[in-house]
């Protein structure tokens, strides 16, 4: 990093008064004064991450190592607003009462099906429209005395791929859920793209003509993944559908490679049987354009946008102790 050794041992110094970082017994033997042997200390602070679904709400918290320390998760059976703070409010204590000092908590990270604008708004979710409108992460912060960070969890998803994932390798890259709704993350140069408005991404908004009718692109992709998940015996039905979802499928990719320029779009897709059937015809779709990139399942699936958040809750402990340093200083 282009220090001088008395610098170096000053910033450790601060470090170890501060208690980010701790030193470890090195090795024994040899001649000479010994190394020292420093590492991170992993109860310096907690990050905490969620993720809200229309069915329920997962969560996790991670050390300052990186390391994942536990897991929360509830059902949600009448969809309320009052059902997720009563979620989240659990996911904290349970992270209070598991974390060797609860007061080291540092960041809040929540993962939304729906669009986001900088100031952590939910402007739009169709599969939770109670959230919509919420300035949500202000009100978690408030609420619950913490730095809160919300984002959508198809961004997120990305991040946790490009984290613990298979994405590890890539500097350009999206995921890709469909399920309920469509939904894309854009990570380019590694760093994860909102855009002006945070509706980076956001595919499903285009629009196609089917059947003589204009309609978004995410209304004829879960049109044709339901003709998929109830396809019937005949063959003639079969191949019909598994022909417009991969071609639906396929303008989504053409769209955000066509942006983006990517090496890889990591997919995770329903009905996941179907995927290596869908994989190959929108190969062949592809084989008429001049895109040429990596198209594979995501390692983590439906976990990833919980990685994403993990990923997330982590970055901002990490700033948030980096900034007190600073301020120290």
């Amino acid at each position: 990093m282009g220090f001088s050794k008395a610098t170096l041992n000053a910033i450790l110094k601060e470090l170890l008064t501060l208690g980010l970082v701790r030193e470890e017994r090195g090795p024994g033997g040899g001649t000479g004064r010994p190394a020292r042997q420093l590492s991170l200390n992993p109860e310096a602070a907690y990050g905490v991450a969620a993720v809200l679904e229309p069915g329920g709400l997962k969560g996790a918290w991670v050390d300052f190592q990186g390391e994942i320390r536990g897991y929360h998760r509830v059902a949600l059976r009448e969809r309320t607003f009052s059902e997720v703070l009563e979620g989240l409010d659990g996911l904290l204590q349970q992270v209070k009462s598991s974390v060797a000092y609860p007061d080291r908590l540092a960041a809040l990270a929540v993962a939304v099906p729906g669009s986001v604008d900088q100031e952590g708004r939910i402007r739009l979710s169709v599969k939770m429209p109670i959230l919509e409108g919420l300035a949500l992460a202000a009100f978690l912060a408030e609420r619950y005395d913490l730095p809160t960070y919300v984002e959508n969890d198809a961004k997120l998803a990305a991040l946790g791929e490009k984290w613990a994932g298979d994405a590890t390798g890539y500097k350009n890259l999206a995921f890709l859920m469909v399920k309920e709704g469509v939904g894309a993350g854009i990570i380019l140069n590694d760093r994860l793209q909102r855009g002006t408005r945070g509706l980076a991404g956001e595919v499903g908004y285009l629009l196609v003509e089917s059947d003589g009718e204009v309609i978004s692109l995410e209304e004829a992709l879960v049109t044709s993944r339901l003709e998929v998940l109830n396809l019937s015996p005949d063959s003639q039905a079969e191949e019909n559908s598994l022909n417009r979802y991969a071609f639906h499928l396929t303008q989504v990719i053409i769209a955000l490679t066509a942006v983006a320029d990517l090496e890889a779009i990591f997919l995770d897709i329903e009905p996941q049987e179907w995927l290596p059937t869908l994989l190959e015809r929108v190969g062949k779709f592809l084989m008429k354009t001049p895109y040429a990139l990596e198209l594979r399942p995501s390692r983590l699936s439906g976990e990833a946008p919980l990685y994403g958040a993990i990923a997330l809750a982590l970055g901002q402990t990490f700033e948030a102790s980096l900034l007190g340093l600073r301020n120290r200083r």
